[in-house]
């Protein structure tokens, strides 16, 4: 007996969805392009409030929608062609999604490219400031991405046809970069300094949250420190390694089934009662609470 289109099961969305994604994204060469973003929210279930880590770096432009997000514990606001690019290992958390929200994007093999981009690679970017001709330029860079890596060539002939063309799109996306800049380089000074910060926290903050330790990393003092981070992130030094902490603890709770004692000793408490004190201070559950989960996937709440 054929299914009557209520009885579609939750199951046969998800294969649907996955057939979508295949024919939409594709994947070869180290290269993944992404032409239909919201295709992805709802195959990964991605929560609001529950962040993951993008291990490789990628660029994303929005085409539709608006978003609130967190890259590494920096809020950025993204509206229809906003570029942002989220580095190795970022840290990204959805705060609020609009229904039509939806991007194309790169993941891109950049570890030959540090030399040459190493500014632009190593910190979230969003640049605020690229016009619509700009963005419509960057879509035509993934849509010959696309179209390269469907064709039925061997992955070592597609990798050395991409080269030039992630090597060009870099230097055009460092052009824009450079363009946002706030001025001068010695004006974006402090900036860089907080994203040096960023960077270290996110590496090292499971070890150290002393904000002595990032100060004397930096060659700066504690108060100047202090200064710098309740500037761009308003909030003090001392509560951004904590909110690091809580988003390391999220991600454990989510991707694991670890014990909450194991969970407390990867993140440096002594048991998990301390864990679960710290936790509940800075999100309002407690560990398992949190675990348990009262959000909605994105996507769910549209029927999905």
């Amino acid at each position: 007996m054929d299914k009557n289109v209520n009885d579609i099961t939750r199951a046969d969305r998800v294969n649907a969805t996955k057939r979508d994604l295949m024919q939409k994204n594709i994947f070869r060469s180290g290269i993944l392009v992404i032409t239909d973003y919201s295709l992805v929210y709802k195959l990964a279930g991605i929560r609001q409030g529950q962040p993951y880590r993008a291990r490789e770096p990628r660029l994303m432009i929005v085409t539709s929608g608006e978003a609130e997000v967190e890259i590494n514990g920096i809020g950025f606001h993204l509206r229809t062609n906003s570029v942002v690019m989220v580095p190795e290992n970022g840290i990204v958390e959805i705060l609020s999604i609009g229904a039509d929200f939806n991007g194309q994007a790169l993941v891109l093999p950049l570890q030959n490219y540090g030399d040459r981009f190493g500014d632009m690679l190593s910190n979230p970017q969003h640049l605020r400031k690229v016009t619509g001709d700009d963005a419509e330029m960057l879509k035509g860079h993934i849509r010959m991405f696309h179209e390269l890596l469907s064709q039925p060539r061997s992955d070592a002939e597609l990798a050395d046809l991409a080269e030039p063309m992630v090597a060009a799109m870099l230097r055009y996306l460092f052009m824009l970069y450079s363009e946002a800049l706030p001025g001068t380089r010695r004006a974006a000074r402090p900036h860089d300094l907080f994203n040096e910060f960023v960077n270290l926290a996110n590496r090292n903050v499971l070890k150290e949250r002393n904000v002595t330790y990032y100060a004397d990393r930096l060659g700066i003092t504690v108060n100047y420190l202090s200064i710098l981070v309740k500037k761009f992130s308003h909030i003090s030094a001392k509560e951004w390694l904590e909110l690091a902490v809580c988003r390391e603890a999220k991600m454990l709770l989510n991707n694991s089934n670890d014990n909450l004692d194991k969970i407390a000793a990867a993140l440096g408490f002594c048991n998990a009662t301390q864990f679960g004190t710290f936790f509940k201070k800075h999100t309002g559950q407690t560990p398992m609470e949190y675990r348990n989960g009262k959000e909605i996937p994105l996507g769910e709440a549209e029927g999905e």
